[in-house]
């Protein structure tokens, strides 16, 4: 009985000594890595819109319309290509509080994507007599993205090690153990809107325009544990 108690405390006394050997010098630590990069993908959406008096002839001049653009963007093989909202709902105004029916109307929303912005401009004009410009904005492709991340990793894990050194250093360590270690993810705004134009207003005119993406800044952030050893 005596020798199980003794092994029984020298294993508490073990364990103790081992959780104040991990917890003891721990210093939390957090630094960032960034760039400004060009972003070099432009995404244009398209409106189109049909009204009239009957449901089908105002939903088939819409499917028109669709088709147009859509067959026009296949032929881009650089363009990438989506229907991504359409609906059909009856237009009625309220005179005197009483509603009254003045038709229907059909409208979609067309998203293309493509790092050819030139041409992604150039096809916006085009497609002026079947749709309009409701939105374009530059954003960070992903390739683009995944190289950046990458040497951001690289730059932000040797700002990790520079300061961990540094801070064993002006607390009289002798060096230090990574503990614990997260990196973050490194987007951010990728995305700057640039246009919104009502339909009437981009219609007035087919004048191609000149891209304007600007810069982006990614950042990656990379926050970490370390244990500075050879402290008194």
């Amino acid at each position: 009985m005596k020798k199980y108690a003794w092994t029984l405390a020298a294993c508490l006394a073990a364990a103790t000594a081992g959780a104040d050997t991990l917890n003891y010098g721990l210093v939390s630590l957090d630094v960032a890595a960034s760039r400004e990069i060009t972003r070099d993908q432009m995404v244009l959406l398209l409106n189109i819109e049909a009204e009239g008096q009957e449901r089908q002839p105002v939903a088939d001049a819409a499917s028109r319309k669709i088709n147009a653009v859509v067959q026009a963007a296949a032929r881009h093989k650089d363009f990438n290509t989506l229907l991504q909202s359409r609906s059909t709902h009856p237009r009625y105004d309220y005179v005197n509080g009483r509603r009254v029916d003045k038709g229907w109307q059909d409208t979609a929303v067309i998203r293309i994507q493509s790092k050819n912005m030139a041409a992604l401009n150039a096809f916006a004009a085009q497609m002026q007599p079947y749709a309009a410009i409701g939105n374009i904005h530059y954003g960070v492709s992903a390739e683009a993205f995944k190289t950046h991340e990458a040497e951001l990793t690289r730059e932000a894990i040797r700002q990790f090690h520079a300061r961990a050194q540094e801070v064993s250093r002006q607390l009289g360590g002798r060096g230090y153990k990574l503990v614990q270690l997260n990196i973050g993810n490194g987007r951010g705004g990728g995305q700057m809107p640039v246009v919104m134009m009502a339909a009437d207003a981009m219609a007035k005119s087919a004048v191609v325009q000149e891209s304007a993406p600007g810069e982006a800044q990614i950042r990656l952030h990379i926050g970490g544990q370390i244990q500075v050893q050879g402290l008194d």
